[in-house]
């Protein structure tokens, strides 16, 4: 039954959904450096409750590695050694994709540069990339070795949080391409040092090679049908422009690390990677209802930005397939208890009963309170160095502003009653809402009078909450629980080893966050992780905040020598890392010099391609040598093909 099922899928992505591209190569270039989460966590400071500020007080290291290790599913990350940028990453992604497949860049017709974290906010980075692979290049040819020249017909810079290099891979799977393409994603994922969140970032880009379906015969074939796009004007995660300081010479401060609300900005992510999810397979002629053709035939490849996201992602799939299933829903219910041996029903906001319009609710109305907020850290952050009189300015600006967002939000409330049916306590709790929310006048209140008017969620816990905001807390902290004891159930034991989860995390769980690279490299990780064969339908899934989503389904066909150079690839890259204390991990992030053996200190910056174009030939040679496939490379991450030399 296996094998016809097997065949069947491929035959329709090679025919009946016409594939009209295929990824026929990827390389994963990392950071010089890499820091283990046990030293990672010893950055990591307290938070004050009221303000929001980080405090000089360090966090429980034991809880804190628990959260991260364990909770999130790290392991270590990848990080930018002095010199390294988006620039650099990119460019020895690219090298490392000429060397290891043969690649010659003469033949490349299209260049797509994805990122969040480009090198200036207004040049097209796609222009120096170009600049410095044929600085290198022309550096190889005078030593005999020919890659050619980086001079595409179109070079496009696409600068969005996540889902960039996606949306570029999307659009090439529904049109088509003339020629080989690179999409070359690069991003450094700093939060700020001290912050909880800063365990999640990584540095990295993956270059990718695309090329027509009907000139390759092995690769990643797309289908040109099968494609899914959700998306929703979101403030989950932001890194906002503040208004101008200095009108006359146009200074303004952009946030350079984002803005984050975590649980809302995951609401967000599950809501849209599973209507995006949806559409690719209505587009391709399948229901997401069809649970046992998941099973049999796919393996998912979402963007991770943590390496146990996927597992809500799957959690979140089962509870939504159970409300039209009610053998699914009876098995469930049989199974999840609490310690008692008593049956725990599955938990929803108050006066819902339906998961998707639960997300949905969440993302729309506590959207008003994130976005408030995210407006009042963005000040504060800024007010450091602010004149008092812009200060003023800005304040009196916020100031006059508050009776007309108060009004629009009333308004919008009011359609939400009407929208959602409300009833009971979820009903009672927005018009009273919508009653604090009439009284406010723009010389007595504030922007967090306005939040407040939405309840509290209480401590960590939930004790003290109330409010909408209340009711939303109530629902996560059951939420998580059902979730957990959801994870034991057979049902998603079985689509979890299916779905080939733990598989495509194993890259992520090593190396981080890397925003717009990490679908590529959770693709990478399964193609190099993978024991079980590649039979299976890829499901491919990119999420940007802000948001958008992207969901793709392709079919590997004869992908043995692409996972060979991915496990080749991952092994040179992750083993020639040197390892970072947390104090050297501290000094690189916030000092502009860090003290070498000597005690001296050496310039960071030293060249912006440091490593790179003023590189001994020598070292480049030996580097393109250890990367040429091996038949023989069996074990992942054990046996190099040859001696790996970082050339970085």
């Amino acid at each position: 039954m296996a094998t016809v099922l097997q065949e069947n899928v491929a035959s329709t992505l090679r025919d009946g959904d016409n594939p009209k591209v295929a990824i026929t190569g990827m390389y994963l270039a990392l950071g010089n450096a890499q820091v283990e989460i046990e030293q990672k966590v010893k950055t990591i400071y307290q938070v004050d409750e009221k303000t929001g500020r980080l405090t000089d007080k360090k966090v429980d290291e034991v809880k804190e590695l628990g959260k991260a290790r364990d909770g999130l599913g790290i392991e270590s990350s990848s990080v930018a050694d002095l010199g390294e940028d988006t620039i650099t990453g990119a460019v020895r992604s690219v090298l490392g994709l000429c060397f290891q497949y043969n690649l010659n860049l003469n033949d490349v017709r299209h260049f797509f540069f994805a990122s969040e974290t480009p090198d200036d906010g207004s040049k097209a980075n796609t222009i120096d990339i170009a600049a410095e692979v044929n600085k290198a290049s022309k550096e190889l040819l005078a030593a005999g070795i020919d890659i050619g020249m980086l001079k595409p017909q179109t070079a496009i810079h696409n600068q969005s949080a996540c889902v960039a290099g996606v949306a570029d891979l999307a659009d090439m799977a529904l049109r088509g391409i003339n020629g080989k393409a690179l999409i070359v994603t690069s991003d450094n994922a700093k939060y700020q040092l001290g912050a909880s969140a800063d365990t999640t970032g990584g540095f990295g880009s993956v270059a990718v090679l695309v090329e027509p379906a009907d000139t390759v015969k092995s690769g990643i074939f797309l289908s040109s049908k099968a494609v899914g796009r959700e998306s929703r004007s979101i403030s989950d995660f932001l890194k906002p422009v503040e208004d101008v300081i200095n009108e006359k010479n146009g200074t303004a401060i952009i946030n350079k690390y984002p803005i984050v609300f975590g649980e809302y900005s995951e609401a967000a992510y599950l809501l849209l990677t599973y209507r995006a999810a949806r559409a690719s397979m209505i587009e391709g002629g399948r229901s997401i209802e069809d649970m046992k053709f998941i099973i049999e035939n796919m393996v998912l490849v979402p963007h991770m930005p943590y390496p146990t996201m996927p597992k809500k992602i799957l959690s979140y799939y089962i509870r939504h397939r159970a409300r039209s299933d009610p053998s699914l829903k009876e098995s469930l219910s049989a199974q999840i208890k609490d310690k008692d041996g008593k049956l725990i029903a599955e938990p929803f906001l108050a006066g819902f009963n339906n998961l998707e319009r639960t997300l949905k609710f969440i993302v729309d109305v506590e959207g008003y309170v994130v976005k408030l907020r995210s407006t009042m850290e963005s000040f504060e952050r800024s007010r450091e160095v602010l004149s008092e009189k812009i200060i003023h300015e800005k304040e009196r600006k916020i100031q006059n502003c508050i009776e007309y967002v108060s009004g629009v939000i009333v308004k919008e409330l009011e359609d939400v009653i009407g929208s959602y049916g409300l009833s009971g306590k979820m009903l009672l709790e927005v018009q009273s809402t919508i009653k604090r929310l009439q009284t406010m006048h723009n010389d007595s209140n504030t922007l967090e009078d306005v939040c407040e008017a939405f309840g509290s969620y209480g401590d960590a816990r939930g004790a003290g909450r109330s409010g909408i905001l209340g009711l939303i807390k109530e629902f996560r902290l059951a939420d998580k629980e059902y979730n957990k004891k959801l994870q034991d159930t057979a049902e998603y034991k079985q689509m979890y080893k299916a779905l080939h989860i733990g598989v495509v995390s194993e890259y992520g769980k090593k190396v981080g966050n890397i925003y717009t690279g990490s679908t590529f490299m959770a693709l990478m990780s399964y193609l190099g992780n993978n024991v079980d064969g590649f039979d299976r339908e890829i499901w491919l899934s990119g999420f940007g905040s802000g948001s958008e989503s992207y969901s793709i389904r392709g079919k590997a066909i004869n992908p043995e020598p692409l996972a060979t150079n991915i496990k080749q690839n991952f092994w040179v890259e992750f083993t020639q890392q040197k390892k970072l204390t947390a104090p050297e991990y501290e000094a690189i992030r916030c000092s502009e010099k860090v003290p070498d053996a000597n005690g001296k200190g050496i310039e960071l910056m030293v060249s912006r391609f440091l490593g790179h174009t003023k590189t001994n030939i020598k070292k480049l040679t030996e580097f393109a040598a250890s990367l040429k496939p091996d038949s023989s490379l069996k074990n992942n991450l054990r046996k190099p093909a040859a001696k790996a030399i970082n050339y970085a």
